[in-house]
């Protein structure tokens, strides 16, 4: 599946998701989400589904949808599937996670996969520095490994 016009959703607290749009992106490109610009349009706790109704109702009109998480991306699908439009033939969708979900999903869904266990180990480790007094003053930036699991929702099965 060839995706040039991407939409991000993102959510924040639980209670409200911001949609995020940009015009032909690249692939490579599309996982910088710095690149992304941000709209102000609000929805509310449906999730994904929600922001994908709201994607879809606007004149801009994705060949991707990437969401911050699976579970939003599972309800990106849901709206999809409920106006008829193909995964992926249509729109392709990508989530964020690797929840055992994503596994279930007809089609499978595309996701990014983090190592949750070296994260929590890192971040555990520089607690303890800056405890010691190793570490102090302004915050870290650490980059962390993460695997791109490619599944049905992108036209690909690999894994």
């Amino acid at each position: 599946h060839h995706a040039d016009r991407h939409q991000v959703v993102r959510g924040e607290d639980g209670r409200r998701l911001e949609v995020a749009a940009e015009d032909r992106l690249g692939l490579a490109r599309a996982a910088d989400l710095g690149k992304f610009g941000i709209d102000d349009h609000m929805v509310g706790q449906a999730g994904g589904t929600r922001a994908a109704e709201a994607i879809l109702g606007g004149d801009f009109k994705p060949s991707a949808i990437f969401a911050s998480n699976d579970l939003m991306a599972i309800g990106v699908m849901q709206a999809l599937r409920d106006r008829n439009i193909r995964i992926p033939e249509d729109i392709a969708v990508v989530g964020f996670d690797d929840i055992s979900a994503a596994k279930l999903v007809t089609p499978t869904l595309t996701t990014v996969a983090q190592f949750q266990r070296q994260m929590g180990e890192r971040a555990a480790q520089m607690l303890m520095d800056r405890l010691r007094g190793v570490r102090s003053g302004a915050g870290t930036t650490v980059e962390m490994p993460f695997e791109l699991i490619l599944r049905g929702s992108t036209g690909t099965n690999k894994r």
